[in-house]
């Protein structure tokens, strides 16, 4: 399953108030069309800000989105349950250009592993196999 950009709709059950909590596929989704518009609120949405190394997730996505261009793909290879959540291995792809003139430009792609909570009724990442794939690309 290819995760670039979707809307979710969001499901009421027969009038009733409660709305039931997106799938986690639905927070990659919103992660890669996230960082593909550059939009690093957006995309640290996506990560429970309690999980360890949120810091440095959080200034990686910042310098990320202001110095390149981002286009993300995140395709799904495996989920399964977990203790606490759902675990998704995915093929996680970027294409980063420098918004400076004649700057370099980057391609990312790599085998990432994902770990999901349900918290306050969103689906967070609470994990990241190897969160160097969100840091700035490297300007000489």
């Amino acid at each position: 399953m290819r995760a670039i950009a979707r809307n979710t709709s969001i499901l009421l059950l027969l009038g009733a108030l409660p709305i039931f909590p997106a799938e986690p596929a639905d927070a990659i989704a919103d992660l890669a069309s996230a960082l593909s518009q550059n939009n690093s609120v957006a995309a640290l949405r996506v990560f429970d800000s309690k999980m360890p190394g949120y810091s440095s997730i959080e200034s990686d996505i910042e310098a990320l989105v202001a110095q390149t261009d981002v286009l993300c793909a995140i395709d799904v290879v495996e989920e399964k349950e977990v203790p606490g959540g759902r675990e998704f291995d995915v093929d996680w792809y970027m294409d980063l250009k420098s918004q400076l003139p004649n700057g370099p430009s980057e391609r990312r792609r790599e085998r990432i592993v994902l770990k999901f909570e349900l918290i306050r009724g969103k689906w967070k990442i609470v994990a990241i196999s190897s969160p160097k794939i969100l840091a700035p690309i490297t300007i000489h």
